[in-house]
């Protein structure tokens, strides 16, 4: 709190936002504080393989922001103070929600929370001292390219980064959601010293199927599609889009290693190269706003950070898995990067997308292109690997 004033400066903001900023920091601070005390009953439901009462108490939230944004817009209440005062209700709904179903399904998990063996304890504190170490360079890593774009860019392409944020939002929801499926079968398996390579590629590729089908569809249909939601689009809107939306096939590619390598417990050495990795980005990134354009640089840095995540990652995977095998691993997507890229020019060449006819050809023609791709043995064994899920 001491220095946002500071960190808002690089930004250029008019001081008669100051409420709304005073607002949504402390809204968000209050969201975040409720989110991590519902984190142990959220671990304890996935742990439980209970997905049906996780999707429920999701539900549950959708349907409590519908309501509050209908009686928000029905009153001219709607303001963005006000929505950030109804996301905090809607967290403490959800908590409220967590808590009495692990309280009645589980009597004695509260009191078993509290009776944490010391050694335990100490062994957590590590992790999550080095885990905080990744979290926070990763934090600083982004929010010093946001505020390098913002300093150059000014308010040029800022509609335009808002919208990408929240397709970017979407999209990683959706595989998060997918990926949290498969999580406590991944850890169970290196808690157990079981093969985790078949399941990597398995899940890695599917994760990879659906982001490539669905950001394949996005940009396809882009102006289509977003007309929908935003009848002016900004500036750049397309390039920003691209910037920030491509980078998560990668990042989605690389889902399972992560749960595999924060499963051995081990993340000193995996932690300290990511910090590296992201000091280095921030050097680079001043470096190469003085070179090229905004927007090159900011296109190369998007990629340059997952290519060396995956290398990282990669690196630390074949010390757990000696069987994993790096062409395994990255051959297929290779392919399905290759084959859609070559549909995308084809069909943008031949076609006009603007309307629901060409909108539904595209996506049957990828979806088509990317289960050929994943092959029919691996969705056999997609179909075992859930149903033992």
């Amino acid at each position: 709190f001491i220095s946002k004033e500071y960190i808002l400066g690089y930004i250029e903001i008019e001081n008669f936002h100051n409420e709304v900023i005073d607002s949504i920091y402390f809204s968000m601070i209050a969201f975040n504080s409720i989110e991590l005390a519902k984190s142990p009953f959220t671990a304890k439901i996935l742990s439980e393989k209970n997905f049906l009462v996780f999707s429920i108490i999701g539900i549950l939230e959708y349907l409590l922001k519908l309501t509050l944004l209908f009686i928000l817009i029905s009153t001219e209440y709607l303001s963005l103070i006000s929505w950030s005062y109804a996301v905090v209700v809607i967290s403490l709904f959800s908590l409220f929600i967590t808590s009495i179903y692990v309280r009645f399904s589980s009597e004695s998990f509260l009191l078993l929370s509290r009776k944490t063996i010391k050694y335990e304890m100490l062994a957590i504190l590590k992790f999550i001292r080095w885990r905080l170490l990744g979290s926070a360079s990763q934090t600083l890593d982004r929010e010093f390219l946001m505020v390098v774009a913002n300093n150059l860019l000014q308010g040029i392409v800022n509609a335009s980064m808002a919208v990408a944020f929240q397709l970017s939002a979407a999209f990683s929801l959706i595989i998060a959601s997918f990926h949290q499926f498969f999580e406590p079968t991944l850890t169970k398996m290196v808690a157990n010293k079981k093969s985790v390579s078949d399941s990597i590629y398995l899940i890695s590729h599917t994760i990879n199927l659906i982001l490539v089908i669905g950001v394949f569809t996005l940009f396809t249909n882009f102006n289509y599609l977003l007309g929908f939601w935003i009848p002016s689009l900004p500036h750049k809107l397309f390039v920003v889009c691209l910037v920030f939306v491509l980078p998560l096939i990668l990042e989605g590619l690389m889902l399972p290693l992560w749960t595999v390598i924060i499963a051995q417990g081990d993340i000193r050495k995996y932690q300290i190269y990511l910090l590296f990795i992201n000091l280095f980005s921030s050097v680079l990134i001043l470096t190469c706003f003085q070179i090229f354009s905004p927007t090159i640089s900011i296109l190369m840095l998007r990629f340059l950070g997952p290519i060396a995540y995956l290398y990282i990652r990669i690196k630390y995977i074949k010390r757990i898995a000696l069987e994993f095998k790096v062409t395994e691993f990255l051959m297929r997507p290779l392919i399905l990067y290759l084959a859609a890229s070559t549909l995308y020019f084809v069909l943008q060449k031949s076609f006009v997308f603007d309307s629901f006819k060409t909108l539904l050809v595209s996506t049957l023609l990828i979806g088509v292109l990317g289960i050929t791709t994943l092959g029919r043995n691996n969705l056999a064994k997609l179909k075992l690997l859930i149903t033992r899920g």
